[in-house]
């Protein structure tokens, strides 16, 4: 059996947060849904949600994604029976892994 080496940060979320290149401010995108105009709401940003914005977004549309929580932190995995593989599963074709 292989292992990978992990490495463990004695830092928090928000600090690790605060060093992404892009800043996710929250009050920007809501300003958006507000001023925009959009062709798809979706609510719940967990995997069954992000593949429907993806596969909306590539056919042209202009979709909003809406997420009360961090994404993936909801209950799509339950509703669904996805795992988080579920979306490269359905890119690649293989629809009887995600059934």
């Amino acid at each position: 059996m292989n292992f990978l080496p992990s490495l463990k940060l004695n830092r928090d979320r928000a600090e690790m947060i605060s060093e992404v290149p892009f800043r996710f401010v929250r009050s920007d995108h809501l300003a958006r849904l507000e001023n925009d105009q959009f062709d798809l709401l979706i609510i719940g940003g967990g995997v069954t949600g992000a593949y429907a914005a993806l596969d909306a977004s590539l056919r042209g549309f202009r979709v909003a994604l809406v997420e009360k929580a961090d994404f993936a932190s909801g209950t799509s995995s339950k509703s669904s029976k996805m795992v988080h593989g579920g979306l490269r599963y359905i890119e690649q074709g293989n629809l009887s892994l995600v059934r």
